[in-house]
């Protein structure tokens, strides 16, 4: 990230696919790790910094559900309520069991009203 997102996501496009074992032990420790980091950094009160973060994370881990709905989250409480709503879908279309992105899809109509 020191060098910005899109160096960031040039070497986490280059990672993809790669076995990524021996960083974080599974595929899930990683996409755990790197969500933690944009929580903290949402915590931080760096949400857009957070963003770009979990954006990478959807980057190298595009068919884990759980990095789609931390990205769509994060765009929520950025308001951008379009963006969230994409973010969710792609989370519900990989986890069709994700009741928090059901439940947070009907909350952003609500707000789109």
């Amino acid at each position: 990230m020191a060098d910005g997102a899109e160096a960031a996501a040039e070497f986490l496009e280059r990672l993809r696919g790669a076995d990524l074992s021996w960083w974080c032990g599974s595929v899930g420790d990683i996409a755990n790790s790197v969500n933690t980091k944009g929580y903290e950094l949402m915590g931080e009160g760096q949400p857009h910094l957070a963003k770009e973060v979990l954006r990478l994370n959807c980057l190298l881990l595009p068919d884990n559900w759980i990095v789609w709905d931390s990205l769509a989250e994060c765009c929520f409480n950025l308001k951008q309520y379009d963006e969230s709503t994409r973010h969710y879908e792609s989370s519900l279309e990989l986890n069709p069991g994700n009741t928090n992105a059901a439940s947070m899809l009907e909350e952003i109509r609500k707000r789109q009203r």
